[in-house]
């Protein structure tokens, strides 16, 4: 009878220890999203932009606790409830997705968990919330550019950048050729503190040039672009977030980037309505 009673006993304690345990198991919840590992935890790892992204009516508080490679420890409280040890991870599942882990040592709703998992989600798929702009890879159809170039000593006012592509256009005209794209502009520092402008003009035939204007001829090429509005600090700031996506998606930049200028900058003198389309050719 001791001996039952002895068996029974340890199978209580067994099952008792075995609900202990289940009850302290962590439980998580894994989503994919299509966005590069780099770009994603730029954002994930940058913790000043949670509140970009952390859905403004989700019912939890966090406060977070460490930051590691890929991984950001925090404390959870819902409601009233008293704080949830949580970590959300990312991990690379190809070169466009990844994968989106959150554990709590526990219990948090369910809801409230996808709720979250889903907004950081909708933003990394938004190129533009990651880089400001909306780029991708696309085709130009461009086969022939009319350039000019010059050289100014500061960053060159609206008025000389158009007085440029004026002289482009009156010599296309001369040659009975049409535009059928929007100027393009590209404008660098030199070493000496001068500035290197180029500004081209998209032509439907080929040309020979004359005296600074030149001609370039070239095939379809792949580039990178994406819009976006404000004035030239904007467009300039656009070109570093363009080296991200290029970096992020490991494609190599073939010539020199530029500025397609959509918002005609003499006639628009809000600088908030002009738009920009950044390029850039990739091989």
């Amino acid at each position: 009878m001791k001996k039952w009673v002895l068996i029974a006993g340890l199978i209580l304690l067994a099952v008792c220890y075995w609900f202990f345990i289940a009850s302290k198991k962590p439980s998580s919840k894994t989503i994919v999203a299509h966005c590069t590992i780099s770009a994603a935890n730029r954002v994930f790892a940058n913790t000043s932009r949670w509140n970009e992204w952390w859905p403004r009516n989700s019912q939890t508080v966090y406060n977070i606790t460490g930051l590691f490679y890929n991984e950001v420890r925090l404390s959870v409280q819902y409601q009233n409830n008293g704080p949830v040890n949580s970590r959300i991870r990312l991990a690379p599942l190809n070169g466009d997705s990844i994968l989106v882990d959150w554990e709590n040592t526990g219990k948090l709703p369910s809801a409230d968990i996808d709720t979250v998992l889903e907004s950081f989600k909708s933003f990394v798929e938004d190129a533009r919330k990651i880089y400001g702009a909306d780029f991708h890879t696309t085709l130009s159809t461009d086969s022939t550019l009319v350039t000019l170039n010059n050289l100014a000593t500061a960053y060159p006012a609206t008025n000389e950048i158009y007085l440029m592509i004026d002289s482009i256009r009156e010599y296309i005209a001369g040659q009975g050729a049409e535009v059928i794209n929007y100027p393009m502009l590209n404008v660098q520092k030199t070493g000496g503190g001068q500035y290197k402008i180029l500004v081209a003009l998209s032509v439907n035939k080929r040309l020979r040039g004359k005296g600074r204007i030149s001609v370039k001829n070239f095939v379809p090429w792949r580039m990178i672009e994406g819009y976006v509005t404000g004035g030239v600090y904007n467009a300039e700031k656009a070109f570093g977030q363009l080296e991200n996506y290029k970096n992020d998606h490991n494609l190599t930049i073939m010539a020199l980037p530029f500025q397609s200028l959509v918002t005609d900058r003499r006639k628009e003198q809000d600088t908030t309505k002009w738009i920009t389309n950044i390029c850039a050719p990739i091989s």
